[in-house]
């Protein structure tokens, strides 16, 4: 694992104060390897990958725990890691449309 997934201590902490609560987590650095782990690992089944237009951001979400990271490419940081709220998922008509929404953002 990197020293800091994230672009800096800053930002993962940042990030755990938005949504380390959502993993269960009690602590910055169990929240960024979990991060770390899923975005950077390897996918399991019911994970789906794909790259944003830009082709700057790869996403990852897993469609049975709706986890969702977001990651650049050029040089792999972490850019976001965090379940969406049941009503975003409900209001783009579920987990798989969700995703393809996503993926299909211009950054």
């Amino acid at each position: 694992m990197r020293l800091v997934p994230f672009s800096s201590v800053k930002e993962r902490d940042i990030h755990f104060k938005r949504h380390g609560h959502e993993f269960g987590v009690g602590t910055a650095v169990a929240y960024e390897q979990m991060a770390d782990a899923f975005m950077f690992g390897p996918m399991n089944s019911d994970t789906h990958e794909c790259t944003r237009p830009n082709g700057k951001c790869r996403n990852r979400m897993d469609f049975l725990t709706v986890h969702f990271g977001v990651a650049t490419i050029a040089s792999p940081v972490l850019a976001t890691f965090y379940i969406p709220a049941p009503s975003t998922v409900t209001r783009h008509h579920g987990v798989a449309q969700l995703f393809a929404d996503y993926c299909a953002r211009a950054d």
